[in-house]
Formats: C-alpha cells, sequence, structure tokens
C-alpha cells in the first residue's frame, strides 16, 4: 500500500518541459454508501498538450483496512488523446479501466470516442461540454456467497458538462458531471459528479476540498446501494 501511495511523487523527480503538465495528490475522505470508511486516497495526472494534440493519462487508488484487514480498495485509471484540444470543437478516443469489488466489479473497461465543444471561455473561465459513444466490458466480482454473476458487454452514450472557473487569485470552483445512459436501456444510467474548490497555498501545493457523488441506478447485484457520496480532502501538488 505505502509503495502505491508513493507512486505520485515520482512526478517530482523529472524536469518537465513547457508543454507537459503534471499533478499528483494525496488525502482521505469519508465516504458513505456502499462503503462507510475513512480512506487513504492517492491521485495523479500527466498530460501533454501541444498545438494539434494533446495525451493524458490518470490513476485512483483507494485504500483502507481495520486491525491489518482490508476492508475497501479501488484502482481506476486511464488514458485518452484529444485532436485540436484549443479548438472550440475537439474530438477524442479514450480508454478507462476500474476495479472495486466492493462495488460489484471485478474489471470494467471502458472504449470512448466523442468530441468537445468548448461553450464559453476566457482567462479565468472554462465552460465547455462533451458527447461520446463509450464501449463498456464488464467483469463482475461474486457476492459474498461466491455466486458468480454473468459478465456484460455494452454500449452506453457518455454526455458530460464541465465547468471551471477562477474565483479569486489562489481560489478555483471545479465541476464535472458524467451521465452515461444504456444506449438499449435508458433506464439503466450512470451518474458521476464532481464538485471541488481548489486553494493555491504555495507557488506549487493546492489544498483541494471536493465532493463525488457516483449513482447507478442498476445497481450490478442484490444488496448494493444506487448511491455512494464522498467528502474529499487533498494535498495537492502542480507542475
Amino acid at each position: 500500500m505505502k509503495k502505491l501511495l508513493l507512486l505520485p511523487f515520482l512526478l517530482f523527480a523529472f524536469e518537465m518541459h513547457a508543454q507537459l503538465s503534471a499533478k499528483a495528490s494525496v488525502g482521505g475522505y469519508y465516504y458513505t454508501g456502499n462503503v462507510n470508511k475513512l480512506d487513504i486516497r492517492s491521485d495523479a495526472a500527466l498530460a501533454y498538450k501541444s498545438a494539434k494534440f494533446e495525451y493524458s493519462g490518470n490513476y485512483k487508488f483507494i485504500y483502507s483496512e481495520i486491525a491489518g484487514v482490508q476492508n475497501n480498495g479501488e484502482i481506476a485509471g486511464g488514458v485518452k488523446f484529444d485532436y485540436m484540444p484549443q479548438n472550440k470543437f475537439s474530438p477524442f478516443i479514450a480508454l478507462n479501466f476500474y476495479n472495486n469489488k466492493y462495488k460489484g466489479y471485478d474489471l470494467r473497461v471502458s472504449s470512448i470516442l466523442g468530441a468537445k465543444y468548448v461553450i464559453y471561455e476566457t482567462e479565468k473561465s472554462d465552460y465547455s461540454i462533451s458527447a461520446a459513444f463509450q464501449y463498456d466490458a464488464e467483469n463482475y466480482a461474486p457476492d459474498k456467497l461466491g455466486v458468480e454473476i454473468p459478465n456484460k458487454n455494452l454500449f452506453r452514450l457518455s454526455i458530460r458538462p464541465k465547468i471551471t472557473q477562477q474565483i479569486t487569485s489562489s481560489m478555483k470552483l471545479t465541476h464535472i458531471s458524467f451521465f452515461r445512459p444504456n444506449l438499449s436501456n435508458f433506464s439503466d444510467h450512470q451518474i458521476d459528479a464532481v464538485t471541488s474548490l481548489s486553494n493555491q497555498i504555495s507557488k506549487k501545493f493546492y489544498i483541494d476540498i471536493a465532493h463525488e457523488l457516483q449513482y447507478t441506478s442498476k445497481p450490478v447485484r442484490e444488496g448494493l446501494k444506487k448511491t455512494d457520496q464522498a467528502i474529499i480532502v487533498s494535498l495537492v501538488y502542480k507542475l
């Protein structure tokens, strides 16, 4: 666990080109929903951006244990490629993975193809929306009795509004949400939303406070709650 938590700090050892940006954070949060624990969380993101292309990658790691026994664990991440990211309209492709057996997923791999449209952009504001087709290959974890759940492959539509607003010279508000309905059954949908307030405390360090919401209209098995929420406090380093 400790080695994984140190992974984002490996980013600090590199001299970055002006077009290369990185972000790493460690923190804790109190979770309510399928998992009611105080967890440790580590995030990192790395992006290279030019006038024509943007390559980016990210990961998220969550771990919790009581008396030496793990009771929550999540590993997620992905890679993304944007074409003409500085234009008002830019297409993209992405590949994401997700694992959390406490939410019923042994592994979910998502292939995504879509485009982003910038609605409004200034030095202090950035409002955009994206739409994409998403193909999910979902492998489910057995339930508590060891009963296997059949895996699924399905297509989803992904709609993502995003708002970034500079409030003061040191404080920024960001909201991003995803609405992902199953194309064959819109009553089967997922909603992910994150609202965060970032406060700069030095040239490269920030304190972030965020609220996360995850909603699944049809959980993968009986006994899982539809809604998970989290309050997150993180120390963030940005290059």
